[in-house]
């Protein structure tokens, strides 16, 4: 064969596999090209969705513990102003405080007021209790400080004791303990 012949070949050869790689890069390679492309925006869209739903679960689980918080704060406050009149809650109250400071407790009565227009009730409870003043004085001040919202309202301290420098006092306490409606 002569060399311009097999030079002729050659070039022929390489047109029809320049034009069969066209034809199967057209055929093939560009469908898939396109369906590579969509792929790559449907991945993208899907990274993009798993992000935004690892934040939302995210704001969902401290929302959670908000409300959770919140539970806890719900029943404090019920603890401070109860739901109800709680009379045997205060009585109870009373009684353990009476009982932590050393004194005596007498004629303990409850009477229920009428709702103020905040939408709190409250009990007043008047009792007399007989101690030493520092007793009767940490009594006060730990009605004053009790969970459960009471106001002192009154209250009237008289020598208890026979002889002049005795530290016994009976006090008659008047107190407004208040509840939700």
């Amino acid at each position: 064969m002569k060399p311009s012949t097999k030079r002729t070949l050659g070039l022929l050869a390489s047109i029809v596999l320049l034009i069969a790689a066209l034809v199967i890069y057209a055929n093939l390679i560009l469908p898939s090209y396109g369906d590579v492309q969509q792929l790559r925006g449907e991945l993208t869209a899907k990274v993009s969705l798993y992000e935004q739903q690892q934040t939302i679960i995210t704001r969902v689980k401290n929302l959670l513990a908000q409300f959770k918080n919140s539970a806890e704060l719900q029943s404090t406050i019920s603890l401070a102003l109860p739901t109800d009149e709680g009379v045997t809650s205060l009585i109870r109250q009373v009684n353990s405080i009476v009982k932590a400071v050393g004194v005596r407790l007498d004629n303990f009565s409850v009477n229920v007021l009428p709702f103020k227009p905040n939408n709190l009730g409250s009990l007043q409870a008047s009792f007399q209790i007989t101690g030493s003043y520092g007793a009767i004085k940490n009594m006060l001040r730990i009605l004053e400080t009790n969970v459960r919202v009471m106001d002192l309202k009154s209250v009237r301290l008289d020598p208890a004791g026979v002889r002049p420098n005795e530290d016994r006092f009976v006090s008659s306490i008047v107190v407004e303990a208040f509840y939700q409606k």
